[in-house]
C-alpha cells in the first residue's frame, strides 16, 4: 500500500483494503488530514 500511495495510484491503495469500513476509515483519515494542513496554511503555519 505505501508504495501505491507514493506513486500516486490511489486505485492501488484502495485495493489493498478488502472491506468497505476500513476504506471509509482511510478516506475519513486523508479528508482530515487534507483539511488540518489547509487550515494550517491559512494561518499561515507551515503543514505538520
Amino acid at each position: 500500500m505505501i508504495s501505491a500511495v507514493k506513486a500516486r495510484d490511489a486505485a492501488a491503495a484502495l485495493s489493498t483494503f478488502t472491506s468497505p469500513r476500513s476504506t471509509l476509515y482511510l478516506a475519513a483519515r486523508l479528508g482530515e488530514q487534507a483539511w488540518l494542513r489547509s487550515v494550517g496554511r491559512l494561518a499561515g503555519r507551515s503543514a505538520p
